[in-house]
């Protein structure tokens, strides 16, 4: 974010989330620490954790959803596209399954340089992106065809 806003881009960060171990409770701790600095008070906000309740409110406030965690296909993504948002993202599995072109091309794509590539986008060719993912997420990744697939493999045995 502090990349793309010194390219004039007028970004907020709202950071939302507990750190999953100890490991990351330091490191959440330190990034707290650093961004406190009225440098950062202005731009980049801690938010903590979010109940799942209030996910549905809260993500129609945001025009975008920036996601760092490498590993599996993580449930936010998936919620995130199927909220019709701009998910940027460095996770592999989510570059596959969505096959965003430009993205899933390099491994070593930075996330600071994905988010300013959708950033010097034309609008279009976002909400084209959007929609298509949305649908990709809609046929491939919501509850009812995640237990679809799992009945398929158990009736298989």
């Amino acid at each position: 974010m502090e990349y793309c806003r010194g390219k004039g881009f007028e970004l907020h960060l709202d950071i939302f989330g507990a750190p999953s171990s100890s490991k990351y409770h330091e490191y959440a701790i330190g990034l707290r620490s650093r961004f406190s600095s009225s440098l950062y008070s202005d731009w980049v906000k801690f938010k903590g954790p979010l109940a799942r309740s209030e996910y549905k409110t809260l993500i129609s406030e945001y025009d975008g959803f920036i996601h760092a965690f490498q590993g599996s296909l993580d449930k936010t993504l998936v919620e995130a596209t199927l909220s019709k948002r701009i998910v940027v993202s460095t996770n592999q599995e989510y570059l596959r399954s969505f096959a965003l072109e430009a993205c899933a091309a390099s491994t070593k794509t930075s996330l600071a340089q994905m988010l300013l590539d959708v950033l010097e986008t034309k609008y279009s060719k976002i909400e084209t992106r959007v929609n298509r993912n949305y649908l990709i997420a809609k046929n491939a990744h919501t509850f009812e065809v995640w237990i679809h697939k799992l009945n398929l493999i158990l009736e298989s045995k």
